[in-house]
């Protein structure tokens, strides 16, 4: 599987950075919120982020430990927390909708969120002390999902030099439903679009099609034609992941198919696939993950993994600012 990951890929180019830094000159700066403004990798990340000049930033955090990591504040904007004032704000709503409370211990997240939402930033990144399940419900639920979506999905920009896929379904959804993942399989194919990249969007299974029909590879088959109703851009599956991205493979297996050698969006069928598979090509295919990013919601909102480095948090904001 290794061996896929850092091999079979090397037909995708994108430049990246080139492409990023001309977008964010072309355009008025986006502001951008942290709600964790009492963790260090997210102050040395806003350092950088200052340095780089590509965005706006306010952080949510106690002025005085912010100043100490951050020494002048003069080219940041620092709020104080709310102390919970936005959390009940959230919770009197959910009650009075006949919903239950939420469990949500970082109240600054719902404070962020209501500042995207009512205009105050343009867009939000958090997660590194909260759990993705917690962003990803404060967010859905305050700044509101896309028309038409019935709920946020995740997936993860894969970079290993100028070569970009993107992995779909690898943080949240542990078993998605058929129409779920036809759901998926459209943001993620628009994620690679906004990218730069032609989607061509590729449902995994451990069978391809073709082959002798089993249940749950053809539960895979029945979101491509939901999928299929609403792309505007190929879709297939189920495809083996040698399938997908191998072009002598996918000539043998699937010679007819628009996406097979050529898939550049992998949709993964369930939770522990996408996120042994995104980690693998992290830790030991060399790819570097961005992410996870927040698929469904009105306005830019992601999430960021609590192991992530500073450059990886600096690269998650920036990917925010570019998607407002």
């Amino acid at each position: 599987m290794v061996y896929l990951f850092t091999y079979f890929f090397g037909t995708i180019r994108w430049n990246s950075y080139l492409r990023g830094q001309t977008m964010l000159e072309n355009k008025k700066k986006p502001t951008i919120v942290l709600p964790e403004g009492n963790e260090e990798r997210i102050l040395l990340a806003a350092k950088q982020v200052l340095k780089e000049a590509f965005c706006r930033l306010i952080i949510i955090g106690d002025a005085a430990y912010v100043a100490s990591i951050l020494g002048d504040l003069s080219g940041y904007s620092v709020v104080s927390p709310d102390k919970g004032v936005a959390l009940a704000r959230l919770q009197q709503a959910r009650i009075a909708a006949g919903k239950k409370e939420l469990a949500v211990p970082y109240p600054n997240l719902v404070q962020a969120a209501e500042m995207v939402r009512d205009g105050t930033a343009d867009g939000v990144v958090g997660g590194a002390e909260a759990t993705t399940d917690v962003v990803a419900v404060v967010f859905a639920k305050v700044i509101g999902l896309k028309a038409g979506f019935n709920l946020v999905y995740d997936c993860f920009k894969m970079e290993k030099g100028d070569q970009v896929l993107v992995f779909a379904n690898c943080a949240l959804l542990e078993v998605p439903t058929t129409e779920q993942r036809a759901e998926i399989a459209i943001l993620a194919g628009e994620f690679a679009r906004f990218l730069g990249l032609d989607p061509k969007v590729a449902l995994l299974d451990y069978q391809t099609v073709g082959n002798a029909p089993r249940p749950l590879p053809q539960e895979t088959a029945h979101a491509v034609q939901i999928a299929l109703q609403k792309a505007d851009f190929p879709v297939d599956g189920p495809l083996q992941l040698d399938a997908a991205v191998n072009k002598t493979i996918a000539a043998k297996k699937a010679p007819d198919s628009q996406v097979a050698g050529n898939a550049n969006v992998l949709v993964f069928p369930d939770l522990r696939s996408g996120n042994i598979g995104y980690k693998n090509a992290a830790q030991l295919g060399g790819w570097v993950a961005t992410g996870p990013i927040l698929l469904g919601t009105k306005k830019p909102a992601n999430d960021l993994s609590r192991g992530s480095t500073v450059e990886e948090i600096v690269s998650t904001i920036k990917l925010t600012a570019l998607q407002v």
